[in-house]
């Protein structure tokens, strides 16, 4: 992995650990999902005149990454509802990468170095310390992992998705733009189904965080896409979980959340992994 994607995925990282810090931070997560989605959307469309059509061989890969962005974003905010951000982030985010390993190396038969396994399975192991520490409540909420690992799944499943789609595409940044605007007229159906009021509202009381966290959300997975086109897949969403390290600190920083010495220790495990990914 060059120098130039190595920074563009941790500056991804950081960006994402950002926006879900946003959605932890609200009362209302439903309301607060639906405006990063309408923010995402709108910065979509922004990008969309000075970006390429995508191949039409990609679309089948939009198609189905719709459904898995929609379900991911459900479930996130069902997810956010049961657990603090630094349990619930580390754990949806950080299993994903050990899925799309096994799915590259079992299914796609793509072998990696050494070096390469061994930053993937250190940022592996720091998610599974942070399974073992306790929520707000007290305790482990199974509940609450549940919901996690379900999240991690529809991440490595739009990930393999995504970055194959990217690849075909032509432009990774058309690719995504069309998919995030897409994403949002989908997305609408269930929000209306479950409270129709919260679409108005989000226009009406959520302007900053549509504005500045869809930037955010936008972004951050603009510039994944991108790094998918230019590096394997599985090197890239490990990567990108890095973020785990930035969720911690915004947890303990401005949540007031407990840092403990499993904390620690995931967090000088993501450092080794993304050094790792780096050699």
């Amino acid at each position: 992995m060059s120098f130039l994607v190595f920074c563009a995925v941790v500056l991804a990282a950081m960006l994402h650990a950002a926006w879900n810090a946003v959605a932890k931070s609200q009362s209302d997560k439903l309301l607060t999902m639906t405006a990063l989605v309408f923010g995402s959307a709108f910065w979509g469309a922004l990008v969309l005149p000075i970006t390429s059509a995508p191949h039409p061989q990609s679309y089948m890969y939009i198609v189905i990454s719709i459904a898995l962005h929609v379900g991911y974003q459900i479930v996130l905010q069902a997810a956010y509802k049961l657990g603090d951000l630094s349990l619930i982030y580390p754990i949806s985010r950080g299993t994903a990468p050990l899925i799309v390993t096994l799915f590259s190396v079992f299914v796609w038969q793509i072998g990696f170095e050494l070096v390469t396994i061994l930053g993937v399975v250190a940022i592996i192991l720091a998610v599974f310390c942070l399974g073992f520490t306790k929520n707000g409540a007290g305790g482990r909420d199974s509940k609450a992992v549940a919901f996690a690992l379900m999240t991690a799944c529809f991440i490595a499943a739009y990930s393999l998705v995504d970055g194959t789609g990217a690849r075909l595409s032509g432009d990774p940044f058309g690719y995504y733009a069309w998919l995030t605007i897409a994403n949002a007229l989908f997305f609408i159906p269930y929000v209306w189904m479950k409270k129709p009021v919260l679409i108005v509202r989000a226009f009406q009381q959520q302007k900053t965080i549509m504005f500045f966290g869809g930037f955010a959300s936008f972004a951050a997975y603009a510039i994944v896409m991108w790094a998918f086109t230019q590096a394997p897949i599985a090197m890239v969403t490990a990567l990108r979980e890095s973020s785990i390290m930035f969720a911690m600190m915004i947890g303990v920083f401005f949540f007031k959340e407990k840092f403990g010495r499993l904390k620690f220790a995931a967090t000088l495990l993501t450092l080794l992994g993304m050094v790792l990914l780096r050699l």
